[in-house]
């Protein structure tokens, strides 16, 4: 699997694999992603999308490079790159569901049923820890390789690209008018409407113009309005922060979207980049995160990312490493 927060901390390690300088791997995958909300209409330029993006340390990936039982492979760092600044700005398209490049640029070579930690060390790129809980270091076994069509299943992350797992088989994804339930389960350029409780149908999205019979939309940075499709990036007429991309917060004050505040920046609730929102100064402002060893309430607040709970208070600390 791919993780782009990974090589923001493969970045500062300064190693050189392969002969690629593995420092500029993540500004390079952050601008091709941004290459592609730009052309969508998400963010004006590259900068103000870049400024936006917190790196998310993995030491956990880091660990398993440096121990061997993960590679990364810089041949396809290239191919990575056109597969996200290239994609289409439709996110049920085939190109933005599948990018093979990127998936593959971390991976491992333990068979199924080995011990791991990570998807990447296993040949599968899939560990299952059963009964693991979010955010806790737990053992699992490597899963099996993927399957194709008319392979066991048991679930839908069982079957390769192209098939989703029904009555304990792999099959072709389903085409629009049939029953599905979650968006993976329908064909390229189709995604799945009204699942709950019952089945709903998989349906082909409208994009930028036209109407919205089932209040979605199938470009980035789009939302539905008065019942049509309508770009949703910064500028876009607003009365809350569901009519702007999740980029974006409504500015109530000129009813129109805007870009999540950084650093320095007025905020309500959520800031972007390198900040988080301090609710306890008047007024709430995107400060500098926490380093470590400080009381926190949540994750955001610190340098690490991660805020350990305690038995009077919480505080910054290392991010655990699970290898």
């Amino acid at each position: 699997m791919y993780r782009l927060a990974a090589l923001a901390l493969l970045a500062g390690c300064g190693d050189n694999l392969a002969g690629f300088a593995i420092e500029d791997v993540s500004a390079a995958l952050e601008s091709a992603r941004c290459e592609r909300l730009v052309r969508c209409g998400v963010f004006p330029d590259v900068a103000a999308c870049t400024t936006r993006i917190r790196a998310r340390s993995d030491q956990d990936l880091l660990a398993a490079v440096a121990e061997g039982s993960v590679r990364y492979r810089p041949e396809l760092i290239a191919e990575c790159l056109a597969e996200l600044s290239t994609a289409s700005c439709n996110d049920t398209n085939e190109d933005v569901r599948v990018t093979p490049a990127c998936e593959a640029l971390f991976g491992g070579e333990r068979a199924p049923g080995v011990p791991c930690v990570l998807d990447e060390q296993c040949g599968s790129l899939r560990c299952e820890r059963t009964g693991c809980q979010s955010g806790t270091c737990c053992e699992g076994t490597c899963a099996a390789f993927l399957v194709g069509d008319g392979g066991a299943c048991d679930v839908d992350a069982d079957c390769s690209s192209g098939f989703w797992c029904s009555d304990a088989t792999c099959r072709p994804l389903a085409l629009a008018g049939e029953a599905c339930r979650a968006d993976r389960q329908c064909a390229y350029g189709a995604a799945c409407v009204g699942a709950g409780i019952d089945p709903g149908f998989c349906r082909d999205l409208p994009l930028v113009g036209e109407r919205c019979p089932y209040r979605r939309c199938a470009e980035v940075g789009a939302r539905c309005a008065m019942g049509t499709c309508v770009a949703a990036g910064p500028g876009a007429a607003c009365a809350t922060d569901a009519d702007c991309t999740e980029f974006g917060v409504c500015d109530s004050r000129v009813g129109e979207c805007r870009m999540l505040p950084v650093l320095g920046e007025a905020c309500e609730t959520v800031c972007s980049g390198e900040s988080y929102c301090e609710r306890t100064i008047n007024p709430p402002t995107c400060n500098a995160p926490l380093p470590l060893d400080v009381p926190c309430a949540t994750d955001d607040q610190c340098e690490s990312t991660f805020c350990e709970e305690g038995a009077f208070f919480n505080q910054c600390k290392p991010l655990p490493v699970c290898t």
